[in-house]
């Protein structure tokens, strides 16, 4: 809930529906700029839920078709942290240009060359502005985006929002809030094509890397894992509309979404063998999580920390087709019901380094083992008492090895006659 807007409803709407509980199933919103009053959008509303679904289908397929177009808006460039330029940005398939107001060209880049990805400002870092003071724009209004030959001098490219989207009188201020959604549209805009760019240019990548075996720092498929995502979640959105329509069962539900993880996988990767079994290894061990669960700003595209993302080697052998390691690799992984392939050990995240999936997961495993569900913590530090205070019975001598297990990560073959002398200097009254 944003204080900014006005969630109240129209009364034509609340006298067609008398409950308002029905809106979220009955109606759809449509908003022509940054949503501030419910009662400025364009409302759509039925009883039939089917109805609904479709045209709501029918409009999302619209917008995606027209994302693909040339878009425009009216920003501000801050050139070096002193100058700021009135212009229009334009956005293609494959570049970004800006143009002052007498269309002089000033900037021309296209997306390959930038890093991934466009990212506003607000709650995430401020200008260095090295003009006048009084003159600095506030970073809410702001998006930036970073040329990977400027990754060295850390020299973003920002662009700054007052106006509304096609006025060029500059006449037609927006307000802060107004502005911070018009800057999150822009900057999806264009990370929407810089996301295809970058997409076909990892497929091409990745054809030349030699098919029998994949060695490869897992940055490369993080294009590819967003894509995955954004084609996943939008064909499960259809399949729950159909669950909520009663044309699917839950069963039914569950089957289709295993299926349709291979599905996409094989679109994305255009049927690229090396493609398909590193995003499925991904996959299987949560380095892409598809979960669509606690995981909506680890995965946006404007979370700051993936440029900073430590690195992951995948390493996947692929046994000859009728060897007989290949004859055992599919009877393992089917009884194991699980992707074809073979993968060391991912290692953990390295430090200094910004925590990878691995390294989070052990840290909560590691905390769920050494907590009591009957004991409320006020601090941090108490759950070290688990170590040796809670030591009085044999099953939370089991739990208390099992959390050593995690940290240690592998399963030392000294471990259990260590573990028993550990419990017995617990466990000792002095």
């Amino acid at each position: 809930m944003f204080p900014e807007i006005d969630y109240t409803m129209p009364s034509e709407v609340l006298e067609k529906l008398m409950d308002p509980a029905k809106i979220s199933t009955q109606c759809l919103n449509i908003f022509l700029g940054p949503p501030t009053n419910l009662g400025e959008a364009m409302w759509i509303c039925s009883e039939d839920l089917k109805s609904i679904l479709d045209f709501q289908e029918k409009i999302s397929s619209i917008i995606r078709f027209n994302n693909n177009a040339s878009y425009d808006f009216v920003a501000d460039y801050i050139r070096n942290g002193q100058e700021q330029i009135n212009g229009i940005v334009s956005v293609d398939k494959e570049k970004l240009n800006f143009s002052d107001m007498s269309h002089k060209l000033l900037l021309s880049i296209e997306f390959k060359d930038f890093e991934l990805y466009a990212t506003t400002l607000y709650l995430k870092e401020d200008i260095e502005w090295k003009g006048e003071p009084s003159k600095k724009p506030d970073p809410a209004r702001c998006l930036k985006l970073l040329q990977t030959s400027q990754v060295a001098n850390k020299n973003p490219d920002i662009f700054c929002v007052f106006f509304q989207r096609s006025d060029i009188t500059m006449k037609m201020t927006l307000k802060g809030f107004q502005a911070r959604m018009a800057v999150e549209l822009y900057a999806n805009k264009i990370n929407i094509r810089m996301q295809a760019v970058h997409v076909a240019l990892t497929n091409s990548n990745l054809a030349t890397f030699n098919p029998k075996k994949l060695e490869i720092d897992a940055k490369i498929l993080f294009s590819l894992k967003i894509q995955v995502r954004m084609v996943y979640f939008r064909v499960r959105r259809h399949y729950i509309n159909q669950v909520r329509e009663g044309i699917l069962t839950k069963t039914s539900f569950a089957y289709k979404l295993e299926f349709l993880k291979k599905k996409v996988v094989n679109k994305v990767c255009n049927d690229l063998d090396i493609c398909k079994r590193a995003l499925l290894y991904c996959i299987d061990k949560g380095y892409l999580s598809l979960r669509g669960k606690r995981e909506r700003f680890a995965w946006d595209l404007m979370n700051p920390y993936h440029r900073l993302m430590g690195k992951i080697n995948i390493r996947i052998a692929i046994p000859a087709e009728e060897s007989r390691g290949k004859r055992i690799l599919n009877v393992v992984t089917k009884i194991k019901k699980t992707f074809d392939y073979y993968a060391e050990k991912v290692s953990e995240t390295a430090q200094g380094q910004i925590p990878n999936f691995y390294t989070i997961r052990k840290a909560y495993n590691s905390i769920i083992v050494m907590r009591d569900i009957t004991k409320v913590y006020k601090k941090f530090d108490e759950l070290t008492l688990f170590c040796k205070a809670d030591v009085k019975s044999a099953s939370l001598n089991i739990k208390r090895k099992i959390s050593f297990l995690s940290y240690a990560g592998d399963n030392d073959i000294f471990f259990e006659y260590l573990g028993f002398i550990r419990d017995f200097q617990f466990t000792k009254k002095d």
